[in-house]
Formats: C-alpha cells, structure tokens, sequence
C-alpha cells in the first residue's frame, strides 16, 4: 500500500483493495473504512497501527488500538 506524504506528521492512503477486504460489517461505513484502513497499515508495514479518534464506535469494537 503507497501512501501519499501530505505532510510529514501524516500520511493519506487510497482506497485500496486491501483496504475493501478489511472492512468490518459491523461499523457504519466511514467507521469501518478508518478501523479497515489503519489494519491494512499495520499489515503492510508490520508497524502497530493506531488510530487517533474520539469516536466511541470505533473505541469500543475493538479492532483497532485507539489513543485519546
């Protein structure tokens, strides 16, 4: 997966097809495209892959490590 360098504190993917294949069923859309997007990341790059949110839906399904 190739990211697009925005800037260096943050990097911006595409809708990849690693991405779609790891959409969970069980969030709405724009939830499951952020939790899919950091699990395709961090399997990528074999890096731990959190993600900086407030959302309460993605904080309690569990997929993803959540820091705030």
């Amino acid at each position: 997966m190739t990211a697009c360098v925005v800037d260096s504190r943050c990097l911006v993917f595409p809708m990849a097809e690693e991405v779609v294949k790891l959409l969970p069923v069980e969030l709405d859309i724009h939830d499951a495209i952020i939790c899919a997007t950091a699990l395709a990341h961090g399997l990528t790059t074999g890096e731990k892959t959190a993600v900086l949110t407030k959302d309460e839906a993605i904080a309690h399904s569990g997929l993803v490590p959540v820091l705030w």
